[in-house]
Parts: structure tokens; C-alpha cells; sequence
């Protein structure tokens, strides 16, 4: 999976706060470049879930790390962060959308207006809480029905934003959405690139990062 991104301003996002939502079963690469990502711009960055103290993550089609919760729901709030969000995993995403603590603090996020973005299966999470109601979204096929019968329109796009909710159907699209989110984060419409992109880390470093995060 290619994690490169436009390199940003360090500061971009400084005094912002970012949280990144999941439970067991999440997709450990997606979780671990959203922290880098929004870590490399300045933000705060905040690991949120309805489990107590670890939460199991999912690499290479195996059980993987466990990593530390930062903050559990329902004690955390919307108000406490700037942007939301929700990598990809079926495991994480059926534990996601099963919890009623975890769907509340998505569906409380979505009615500010604040930005929110999901990958893959994070997206049936969106749809889940109502988040995507009267939007369109870019999604994988074996999530459609899910979907538009939350009131979203599926589109065939790479990665897809209507009012603020950012998605895209694969995580090869990851960097884009990634880049997205921090853009609007900062309440910019196109961030200014200070510099290329430094040579890509490799799989390990960028698990490594987040662990140590």
C-alpha cells in the first residue's frame, strides 16, 4: 500500500486535535498512517474507543498489535476534537456498528459539520450512524446495499467529499483521503505544498511510529 502524501507545513494543524475511532479487528496501516499523517502537521492526535485500554489490531490477514487507548466513549466527547476518522476492517467495523456509544459520538461528530473521513469498511460505520444520509459516497460493491439504504447515493469514484464527509471505497486511495481531511481540517480548500515528500517508510516504521505515538 503506498502511504506517500504532499509534505505539509508541520504547523498546518498545530492546536488542532484529531481523533482516530476503533475497536479490535481495525486495519492496523490505515490506523497508522492517519496518526502519522496528521502527527506530521502539527495535530494532536488522539486514539478513541468504546474499549477499555487496548484495542487488537488487524495486519496481513492475521490478529496483530495491540494498541493503546487514549480515549474511551461514552466519557469522550465530539466537542474535544477538530476531525474524525475511521479506518477499515470487518471485524472493527460489525464491533463499530454494533456499539451504540461508538455510532452516538459518529452521528454527534456528523451534525457539526466538522470533518469526518473512512476507509472501506469504515464507511458501513458511517452509514450506520446516519452520518452519510442524503450524501454520496464512494464504496466498495459488497457495501452498496448498506449504504443507499442509509440514504446515501454510491458513486464510482476513487475517493469522494460531500458537505465535509470525505470516503473512499479502497485503501490504496488512502493517501488522497488522508490529505483531504488534514486539508479540511484546516479549513483550507487547497493546502500549499512547501516541499516533495521525503522517501516512503517502510511498513514496520510506520507501525513503529504509531505504537510510540
Amino acid at each position: 500500500m503506498d502511504h506517500s502524501m504532499p509534505r505539509r507545513s508541520e504547523n498546518l494543524l498545530e492546536n488542532k486535535r484529531a481523533a482516530v475511532l476503533i475497536t479490535d479487528g481495525f486495519e492496523e496501516m490505515e490506523y497508522a498512517a492517519a496518526k502519522k499523517a496528521f502527527s506530521s502537521v502539527g495535530a494532536l492526535v488522539r486514539t478513541v474507543s468504546p474499549k477499555n485500554g487496548l484495542a487488537h489490531g488487524w495486519h496481513g490477514g492475521q490478529w496483530g498489535n495491540h494498541y493503546l487507548v487514549d480515549d474511551e466513549l461514552p466519557e469522550t466527547k465530539q466537542d474535544s476534537f477538530d476531525a474524525l476518522f475511521i479506518p477499515g476492517g470487518e471485524r472493527h467495523a460489525l464491533k463499530l456498528i454494533e456499539d451504540p456509544e461508538a455510532l452516538a459520538f459518529i452521528e454527534s461528530f456528523a451534525k457539526t459539520g466538522k470533518p469526518i473521513a473512512a476507509v472501506g469498511e469504515g464507511t458501513g460505520v458511517l452509514a450506520a450512524a446516519g452520518a452519510l444520509s442524503g450524501r454520496k459516497a464512494s464504496t466498495d460493491e459488497s457495501l452498496r446495499s448498506q449504504v443507499e439504504n442509509a440514504g446515501a447515493t454510491c458513486v464510482d469514484a476513487p475517493m469522494w467529499e460531500d458537505r465535509g464527509v470525505m470516503t473512499a471505497a479502497l485503501a490504496e486511495n488512502l493517501p488522497k483521503l488522508l490529505d483531504n481531511l488534514i486539508g479540511r481540517t484546516a479549513g483550507e480548500e487547497a493546502v500549499e505544498i512547501v516541499e516533495a515528500a521525503p522517501e516512503e517508510a517502510t511498513q514496520e516504521e510506520v507501525l513503529l511510529a504509531a505504537k510510540v505515538a
